[in-house]
């Protein structure tokens, strides 16, 4: 762990004197007002700033030979990385920054790296940011998230997207409510806030101004205020990705409020937990774009103009985006429609639906492409020859053949055909990569396909002989496993927390090695199933691994 080398901040106080019709009381900004809510009653804020806060935000850095390294930023973990190369060569990296843990959600921000050299020296940078959460201690239904990059680069611009769920919302802790979280105010679309944290997971209505009687404004060089419904302004402003200033004669000053169980002082946002407004507790789907590879950035949310009222979910399929030979932009998403009574909790659905979405005018505005008519999520889209795109997409996490589907522009918009399964047989476990190669094959366009699992392709087959460090670690949908027949090492904590883990079919004779805690917390019950000659072997190469006693062995 790298506990000691998380970014150290100083711990600077920010006091705030609310006004109300007693005489005043000074509370720390983000401290609990009673003992029963974390409602700010007034508005009426005065800032007495002792000192200039640290900034939360870690510095730009370089890293050598590879863009995440270990402990870069104080992060020990990195994940769903994507990667690809602009026009003039140069590299291009972004990931999930998830700091101790490696799990979905938790605090988890965005990383986004740049070569120039081919891969010598690379200079971070964090795009999206909101550090309210470094560490695994900070309980994870408390926290904001940014998760799953995507990447378009056309020329010298680079657009990058992410998702970005409130406080608390996210797969394994609670869902997304259904809806945008914006509201229609004068002819426009607005993000509605509210000043009231237990409201956040009412839906926005243009009919009910007490909910949510606050909305974000028109953005000024980086800054939009914060309106009244009712009609007026407050003090209140927020920059691009929803930190909370207010502004004073002097410029504008951050918010600033206690980090999640801890001491430490952040800046406010929308998105936190203990600030004084917030957003619907909802995914927002966030685009930034940079036109000096990753020097400054300017960000928008898509979700007026692409989301539906319908939608609990629309999110990126992390991974490249596409420009086609028309110039037109493309970003893989996927859906989720459902609505639930009680969200708490990730809630396997067969209605996720796989879709895209697309901008002709560069990113300035966007349609979106419907999901097609099966189960599907993630996904990955490349352009055939006759310029019919092509989206292959995850469908079954148990294992399956590679699917896909084609569609084609009428001008006006584009139309799924018919859906269609490969001979490319795979456990199509995580999101798959797909490239259109830049040479033909006998005249024949090739597109290259991989994924973590063994694949085969007319009579050759690629192996996999080990299964990584916590590879599927806290996966709280994993069911079942399929060990194939080259498998010689299985990482430590590669399964561990994997509590629905029930089945382990293990087809491999060479397995040698089993890592410190590898299937710790899976079903107490489980059932493994290995062959006949090999069950007392494996017996005693999994004692001490993190089974527990009522585990079946079987033999095959």
């Amino acid at each position: 762990m790298l506990k000691n080398r998380l970014i150290k901040f100083s711990i600077l106080i920010s006091l705030v004197l609310l006004n109300f019709s007693m005489a005043p009381k000074v509370y720390v900004l983000g401290a609990t007002l009673n003992e029963t809510s974390q409602v700010h009653p007034s508005l009426n804020y005065e800032i007495a700033r002792l000192e200039e806060s640290a900034v939360m935000k870690p510095a730009d850095g370089i890293t050598k030979d590879q863009p995440f390294a270990v402990g870069t930023a104080g992060s020990e973990y990195f994940r769903i990385p994507v990667f690809t190369v602009m026009q003039d060569g140069t590299y291009v990296c972004a990931a999930d920054a998830r700091w101790d843990h490696t799990r979905d959600g938790g605090g988890s921000d965005i990383i986004f790296s740049i070569s120039k050299d081919e891969g010598k020296t690379w200079t971070y940078s964090f795009p999206f940011y909101f550090g309210d959460s470094a560490n695994s201690k900070i309980p994870f239904s408390e926290v904001a998230t940014f998760i799953d990059p995507e990447l378009i680069t056309k020329g010298n611009t680079i657009w990058l997207f992410t998702n970005a769920y409130p406080a608390g919302v996210m797969s394994e802790q609670k869902f997304p409510a259904v809806g945008t979280g914006y509201i229609n105010v004068g002819g426009i679309m607005r993000l509605a806030l509210t000043d009231n944290y237990e409201n956040a997971d009412k839906n926005p209505k243009e009919s009910d101004i007490s909910v949510y009687p606050y909305y974000v404004g028109d953005f000024d060089n980086g800054y939009a205020p914060i309106l009244k419904r009712l009609g007026g302004a407050t003090a209140y402003w927020v920059d691009e990705v929803y930190h909370i200033y207010k502004k004073t004669p002097d410029g504008f000053v951050k918010l600033e409020q206690k980090q999640v169980n801890s001491d430490v002082i952040i800046g406010q946002n929308c998105f936190f937990r203990d600030s004084m407004f917030h957003v619907y507790n909802t995914t927002y789907l966030f685009m930034a774009r940079s036109d000096d590879k990753g020097k400054t950035w300017t960000y928008k949310v898509l979700n007026p103009q692409v989301k539906s009222d319908g939608d609990a979910q629309l999110v990126t399929s992390p991974g490249n985006g596409l420009v086609l030979r028309d110039g037109t932009l493309v970003a893989s998403v996927w859906e989720r429609p459902d609505e639930f009574e009680n969200p708490n909790g990730w809630i396997a659905s067969n209605n996720d639906r796989s879709g895209f979405i697309y901008s002709k005018d560069d990113g300035v505005t966007w349609e979106r492409m419907e999901g097609i008519g099966v189960y599907s999520n993630e996904n990955h889209i490349v352009e055939l020859n006759d310029i019919s795109l092509r989206m292959f997409y995850r469908y079954d996490a148990e294992g399956g053949k590679i699917s896909y589907i084609d569609t084609r522009s009428d001008g006006a918009g584009y139309t799924w055909r018919e859906n269609c399964q490969s001979e490319l047989e795979a456990d199509v476990a995580c999101n798959l990569s797909v490239l259109s190669y830049s040479k033909t094959v006998g005249g024949r366009q090739v597109i290259l396909i991989s994924c973590p699992a063994t694949v085969k392709i007319g009579n050759i087959r690629y192996k996999v002989t080990s299964v990584a460090a916590n590879a599927f670690r806290n996966n709280r949908r994993l069911k079942k496993v399929t060990l194939g027949d080259e498998i010689q090492k299985i990482g430590k904590e590669a399964f561990k927390g994997c509590r629905k883990l029930g089945t382990v079919n293990i087809k491999s004779k060479k397995l040698k090695k089993i890592g410190k805690n590898a299937l710790k917390g899976i079903k107490p019950n489980a059932k493994i199933n290995v062959f006949s000659n090999k069950l007392n072997a494996y017996k005693a190469l999994f004692s001490g691994k993190g089974l527990g006693n009522k585990v079946q062995w079987n033999r095959k």
